[in-house]
């Protein structure tokens, strides 16, 4: 399971992850309001079979940090308010398409805003920090673990998203993801 965001674009799911608060939700709700429907906030679960991934469904309510819910007006998906709104979840697996990384860029006062596929060995260490679990007294179930996470950043295509921390750019930002799904 990935500490993730995730919407179904260019024919399967592509999730977005990073810590708390780096705007995994904000882009995912952007990106379902340009036609990528949510597939799920905060948790992801995989499976590597063969040459592929599927993901798996998961209930889930969209939860929005206040700011975000305000800047797209969806005041009933922010955090607290969503407890009123129905569990989503899709139904059955879905091929994993891409997994873009959000690198937020603290520093950077400009607009820019970039999307760089991953060679295997970066993905692998960019990936690992989101997995969801880790049992420190089970060896075995950690080597099954990051077997399935060399797996991953190996069958699937693994992006860095460097961003400046801005809402106003959130929209170039989806731009950038549909477009580069699209290309795969």
């Amino acid at each position: 399971v990935l500490h993730a965001s995730a919407v179904v674009a260019g024919g399967g799911v592509v999730a977005v992850c990073r810590r708390s608060g780096a705007g995994k939700s904000t882009l995912g709700y952007c990106l379902s309001r340009r036609g990528n429907p949510l597939w799920g906030d905060d948790a992801v679960a995989f499976e590597t079979h063969d040459d592929c991934v599927e993901v798996h469904p998961l209930p889930f309510r969209m939860r929005l940090r206040p700011q975000s819910a305000q800047w797209f007006d969806a005041l009933d998906q922010q955090k607290g308010s969503e407890l009123s709104s129905p569990w989503l979840g899709g139904s059955s697996p879905k091929p994993f398409r891409a997994l873009v990384v959000l690198e937020r860029d603290e520093s950077s006062t400009g607009d820019d805003v970039q999307l760089v596929r991953l060679a295997r060995a970066d993905a692998f260490s960019a990936v690992l920090p989101h997995a969801y679990y880790v049992a420190l007294s089970d060896e075995n179930l950690n080597r099954r673990l990051l077997s399935a996470y060399l797996e991953l950043a190996d069958l699937l295509p693994v992006f860095a998203l460097r961003y400046t921390p801005r809402l106003g750019l959130v929209e170039r930002m989806a731009e950038l993801v549909e477009r580069e799904v699209a290309a795969l």
